[in-house]
């Protein structure tokens, strides 16, 4: 039994991320109606529970505050975050959309 309410979609999408101040680089390896995963190995100490990711969409900026929902640890360093959206954006659920249809995510 899946406990997801929503499917995730594979994917790779670069993105930034500003937490305490400070911003910071991953990749969105897997994206759903509500949320993300994004593998990355710059992780801010301590991690603030709340924060934006920033996606480049065609040149225009895409804010998308988030909530941590877990961190991904290896022994020896981070390996990524799982984050859940705080309130519905329409750009998010469009992007989200596209990649279902398997259409190609156009970035900068």
């Amino acid at each position: 039994m899946d406990k997801r309410a929503f499917k995730r979609i594979p994917a790779a999408i670069d993105v930034r991320f500003l937490c305490n101040s400070s911003e910071y680089k991953g990749t969105i390896t897997n994206i759903s109606e509500n949320g993300m995963y994004i593998s990355t190995r710059e992780i801010c100490s301590p991690f603030a529970s709340q924060f934006e990711v920033i996606i480049d969409l065609k040149g225009k900026d895409l804010a998308v505050p988030v909530n941590m929902s877990r961190i991904l640890l290896s022994p020896d360093s981070h390996d990524g975050i799982g984050v859940q959206l705080i309130n519905d954006i329409p750009e998010f659920t469009a992007l989200v959309e596209s990649l279902k249809k398997g259409q190609v995510l156009e970035t900068d």
